[in-house]
């Protein structure tokens, strides 16, 4: 019983020391990525280098999230295969230790590790990922956007406008619009229930103004008007909380609030389901790996291996991605989309497993 628990520890505590320096090397060659696609955005308003760098630093958690099946693959992998190059795994199996206790050290040690990223990542992550991208708007815009805890006020010339919230289809809730003139007197109060954009062209709904002359107050009130402003889409995001910055919680909330107002929700509801797979998704790539060390793949070399498992892996990663959009233009059920991945690697992994001897 010892002898086992010793065994069970060297495994986990391989592989586990595996998936953190995969998950390590995975997380910089991100930053560079990241960092070459932030270069085209450098220099507009106050969005210089240091700024770039604070934004790439917040989206690094969201991003090793996206990323741990694969290096939960490509960790187990280098984890077993360096036990199975030095004749480790042969002693363990001729100790009396099936293939089947192996799998199951692997995954009782790797689980404490898919839990406390997942963890992790649904406490801080969102926040991080929301910040990040609040500052990037507003240091892209020079100032003409800010966010509070209530909602979002944005410039453009002379007119002071805040929305309450920005949906994600261009729809924008409780508009309020303070114009002054040269002389920095208010000229126009103005609030809307919606605002909706049709052709570059915004247009308020429910609208109650007053405008304001010098020895009067005109108040109105109108069904519909057009609005006369330049909000653009890199401004309005400030304002837009995107699905990937919402916890689980958060996600399950908004989701159900926009089906109860019969709203679009493809892309939230694929998101969520993602979210709550993916800890099913780490347990899959980490199985894959069994069969790379006990089955057909056993007499490759360690780099032959390692290199058909980076295959696998980036063909999960970019199949987890393809289903995404595919979704939302054919229609997909998003709960089908979310899972299809992860149920097609499962049947690759049964299949390969049931090769292992």
């Amino acid at each position: 019983m010892v002898g086992i628990k010793l065994i069970d520890y060297y495994i986990g505590n391989t592989v586990i020391s595996s998936i953190l320096l995969i998950t390590l090397m995975l997380a910089g060659l991100q930053i560079f990525v990241l960092f070459v696609l932030e270069l085209g955005d450098l220099g507009q308003g106050s969005y210089g280098v240091t700024q770039a760098l604070m934004y790439i630093l917040s989206q690094l958690p969201h991003q090793i999230y996206l990323f741990f099946p694969v290096a939960c693959l490509l960790g187990s992998l280098m984890g077993l295969g360096v036990l199975a190059a030095n004749s480790e795994l042969i002693v363990i199996r001729t100790a009396g230790v099936s293939v089947g206790q192996v799998v199951v050290s692997v995954l009782k040690s790797s689980l404490i590790l898919i839990i406390a990223v997942t963890a992790l990542t649904e406490w801080f992550s969102p926040g991080l990922l929301n910040n990040a991208e609040v500052r990037k708007v507003v240091a892209k815009s020079g100032g003409q956007a800010i966010k509070t805890a209530t909602g979002s006020w944005m410039r453009d010339q002379n007119n002071f406008i805040y929305v309450g919230q920005v949906q994600t289809d261009g729809l924008l809730l409780n508009v309020m619009q303070f114009t002054f003139n040269e002389q920095q007197q208010l000229v126009l109060s103005r609030y809307a229930e919606k605002a909706v954009l049709t052709d570059e062209q915004w247009t308020l709904y429910q609208v109650r103004q007053s405008v304001i002359h010098p020895d009067q107050i005109q108040a109105q009130t109108l069904d519909q008007l057009t609005w006369e402003v330049r909000l653009n889409s890199q401004v309005l995001q400030v304002g837009l909380t995107e699905p990937e910055a919402m916890s689980i919680g958060q996600l399950w909330h908004y989701v159900n609030e926009q089906k109860r107002n019969r709203l679009q929700v493809n892309d939230a509801e694929f998101v969520l389901y993602k979210r709550l797979f993916q800890p099913l998704a780490s347990c899959v790539m980490l199985l894959l790996a069994i069969p790379f060390i006990f089955g057909p793949l056993r007499s490759s070399t360690v780099g032959a291996r390692f290199l058909t498992g980076c295959m696998m892996g980036f063909g999960f990663y970019m199949l987890d991605k393809f289903f995404g959009p595919v979704s939302l233009v054919y229609q997909v059920p998003p709960l089908l989309a979310a899972l299809t991945p992860t149920l097609l690697f499962s049947v690759i992994g049964v299949w390969m497993m049931r090769r292992v001897r």
